[in-house]
């Protein structure tokens, strides 16, 4: 029950209430009550830690998928649609290493705040963690409404950030996937938003993508190319072709460019236009470029 104190406080306590019975048939009742203000209090704690992020106070992931849900069941129940807008800070990383990772934490607390700024009431925005953000956009018509939102956001976070004194300019990329089209459940839809997030920053970062189909083939042939690249110097896939430098005042060759070649057994052929920048993501670059080095030496 609610109770209240002498001085006009309102706390909860909990009140135990025993019958007492007596020879004479007359009733008698005694309660016992206790604040329990402590034990609300750690309750509360504990559901914030478990619905919602620490740092920025956003739905957390098991809370957006409880939303994700509610919404899918009435977007079907309406036969509306919904979107998933899976955003991402570009070079976050970049920012964290140079500045720290207490100017990193206020530029996520200041991009949660903006992102809010940008959705209706019953819209949700939610961290997943590290540089990663959802907005779930319900009871919407059509993509085109999920774009706008891409857009505002792009907007938004285009803006500097002038953080302990220090201006910090950002960008974001932005995957969209929609219901029902791009998947009926919600795994299927954030896997889906992730992934034209990923293509967004492939062409370019600061940017939005639709997920297409397209985008799902690419997303496994990237996945199998990472788990192969990881093994492709141990199985001796890599080689070398030389290219001539040739000296046109003296009309002859003064030495020979070593170009890297990747020859997978089942990918085939394999551009460096696609493995280098993957090799760097990986952080593997240094350990192709050592053998690369001792080949062409040898």
């Amino acid at each position: 029950i609610w109770n209240k104190r002498k001085n006009g406080e309102i706390y909860p306590s909990w009140l135990s209430i025993t019958t007492i019975s007596k020879p004479s048939e007359e009733k008698l009742y005694a309660a016992i009550f206790s604040d329990i203000t402590e034990r609300k209090l750690a309750e509360k704690r504990i559901k914030s830690l478990a619905y919602y992020d620490e740092l920025t106070s956003l739905p957390n992931r098991r809370l957006l998928y409880d939303r994700l849900k509610v919404a899918r069941q009435t977007a079907h129940r309406q036969q509306k649609r919904m979107g998933i807008l899976f955003l991402d800070l570009d070079r976050f990383k970049q920012i964290n290493d140079t500045l720290g990772h207490k100017v990193g934490d206020q530029l996520l607390i200041a991009t949660a705040e903006r992102l809010q700024a940008c959705v209706k009431e019953g819209d949700t925005v939610a961290r997943l963690g590290g540089d990663e953000f959802v907005i779930l956009v319900t009871e919407i018509d059509n993509e085109e409404q999920a774009v706008k939102v891409a857009h505002r956001v792009n907007k938004q976070l285009r803006e500097p950030y002038l953080i302990e004194g220090t201006e910090i300019s950002t960008t974001t990329s932005v995957g969209i996937s929609i219901y029902p089209e791009d998947g009926e459940t919600g795994d299927e839809l954030l896997k889906h938003a992730d992934t034209a997030m990923y293509r967004a920053k492939d062409l370019g970062r600061n940017s939005f993508q639709l997920f297409t189909s397209s985008m799902n083939a690419k997303s496994f042939e990237r996945m199998a190319m990472q788990n192969a690249l990881h093994k492709a110097i141990e199985c001796k896939e890599f080689y070398l072709l030389y290219q001539p430098q040739w000296n046109s005042y003296e009309q002859k060759i003064m030495g020979v460019e070593a170009l890297i070649r990747w020859e997978h057994p089942e990918l085939g052929l394999v551009s460096p236009a696609n493995f280098i920048p993957l090799a760097e993501e990986l952080g593997i670059i240094a350990e192709l470029d050592a053998w690369v080095l001792e080949e062409a030496c040898t």
